[in-house]
């Protein structure tokens, strides 16, 4: 590879000089590293030069950042795990019939042990469930943003079924529902997922 000197400045061939600023770029470059101005065609279709190594950097770093969104739901989450399918199971267990001191109830004992049974079958996968949600969006995996949506909207309508609509606990649950749903929808927790 030959160079040639300009002003006492060894350049390659493999260099191009900026026109207005006379800075030696590589020759892939579109545009200045000293002052942007274009060098190929392709390089004046870009428009205004950007700083593409600082818009790139502040990208990352608002990937490394949590958004409070991500760790409020995953704390709902928790939550519903505990007062919900746990605390149902808990319960059934702890209201099954027992048998009296004269044992004149042994049916009833024997068979209200299928309550809590099935509670645990279909309480546990949900338990589970809820827990792979709160994984995932922790971790940060894509579906779980959606999921997040499916989740709360979920939550909304079996609160409304299960306690009324107007109750004080209903707009307690869906006034909570509807704030992690505002802060859930945001352009940054989007962004975060990749989305």
């Amino acid at each position: 590879m030959s160079d040639h000197e300009i002003d006492g400045d060894s350049i390659s061939l493999n260099t191009r000089l900026c026109q207005e600023c006379g800075t030696p770029n590589d020759i892939g470059r579109s545009v200045c590293i000293n002052c942007g101005r274009p060098l190929t065609a392709y390089g004046s279709q870009l428009g205004q030069p950007e700083n593409y190594q600082g818009k790139l950097n502040a990208q990352v770093a608002a990937l490394e950042t949590r958004p409070l969104a991500v760790t409020a739901l995953t704390g709902f989450y928790g939550l519903m795990v505990l007062i919900g399918p746990l605390w149902a199971i808990v319960s059934a267990f702890s209201a099954r019939p027992h048998l009296n001191v004269e044992g004149t109830n042994a049916t009833a004992a024997a068979v209200g042990t299928i309550g809590p049974i099935l509670s645990v079958l279909t309480m546990l996968p949900l338990t589970v469930g809820l827990g792979i949600m709160a994984w995932a969006t922790w971790t940060q995996r894509t579906w779980a943003w959606t999921g997040g949506l499916i989740v709360l909207g979920l939550f909304g309508v079996v609160t409304i079924l299960h306690n009324g609509l107007l109750t004080v606990p209903t707009v307690f649950w869906l006034v909570v529902a509807g704030v992690l749903t505002a802060l859930w929808i945001q352009k940054p927790v989007k962004a975060w997922y990749g989305l």
